[in-house]
């Protein structure tokens, strides 16, 4: 769902125009196409950049960078964990708490969502399956105008 703050409604990801101290609940829907019950792990990741110099907004083990003042999930907290009947939807809330201090520039991350897999399918299957997640990139911004 796309707040009112959304910097441009056209885009898929969020990029917001926030305020210090604001308080805001952003909502994704999470949806289970399968014919199955699955349950779903949301976490909220900070950005990284990758040795390419791409943006990496999936990297949960990557340690901050120096100059990263204020990680997004310092600010965004969301549920442990979903739980989807087979062809079911839910709404999944992200709370936001901006920090206090003006900021001069961007916090950026991600949503993650990763499938958990069944214990027999992790004794068998070691291996992360990329079709078994996906992640929505979260951008709060102050002091634009």
């Amino acid at each position: 769902m796309i707040p009112n703050n959304q910097l441009d409604k056209r885009q898929t990801y969020f990029d917001l125009k926030m305020k210090p101290q604001q308080k805001q609940v952003i909502q994704v829907r999470v949806d289970n196409l399968s014919n199955k019950k699955i349950t779903v792990i949301p976490s909220i990741t900070n950005a990284s950049t990758t040795i390419y110099g791409d943006i990496n907004y999936t990297d949960q083990k990557a340690k901050p960078d120096k100059s990263m003042r204020v990680p997004l999930s310092s600010v965004a907290k969301t549920a442990k964990s979903i739980m989807l009947k087979a062809h079911e939807s839910k709404m999944l809330n992200i709370h936001i708490v901006m920090p206090k201090k003006k900021l001069d520039g961007v916090i950026l991350g991600g949503i993650h969502f990763q499938k958990k897999k069944s214990r027999s399918v992790r004794k068998k299957d070691k291996s992360f399956d990329h079709s078994d997640s996906k992640s929505i990139r979260l951008c709060d911004r102050t002091g634009i105008k």
